[in-house]
């Protein structure tokens, strides 16, 4: 187990953030820009702990290969973050119709869930 730092020599996705999981897949250049990757190949490289310019620091659990020069690296949320759900017990919407002309409302859905109990 231990703490890694890569760099990443370009700009970091805005979307990245502490606890994502870190994935690299080696590649093949096709032609000039272009690459090819192979899904079979993917591997999941650790847990992101932070990011400062263009370097990224990843905690690796036990054995793993750390990916080399030229390979693509990018990363997935957990599925417990980012949730876009209405949390909470209540929640109050409205709806206008600016339009000067007859206008139906076909069709409106909510999904709920239960924050705690």
């Amino acid at each position: 187990m231990a703490e890694v730092s890569l760099q990443i020599g370009e700009h970091i996705n805005g979307s990245l953030q502490y606890g994502d999981t870190i994935y690299y897949c080696p590649t093949s250049e096709v032609s000039g820009d272009n690459v090819q990757l192979d899904q079979s190949e993917i591997r999941e490289f650790g847990t992101l702990i932070n990011f400062v310019g263009e370097s990224i620091r990843v905690y690796v659990p036990g054995n793993v290969n750390s990916p080399e020069f030229g390979d693509y690296i990018f990363f997935s949320k957990p599925s417990e973050a980012n949730t876009s759900s209405v949390k909470g017990y209540y929640a109050e919407v409205e709806m206008k119709n600016n339009s000067t002309d007859h206008a139906t409302l076909f069709s409106f859905g909510i999904g709920t869930e239960v924050s705690s109990k």
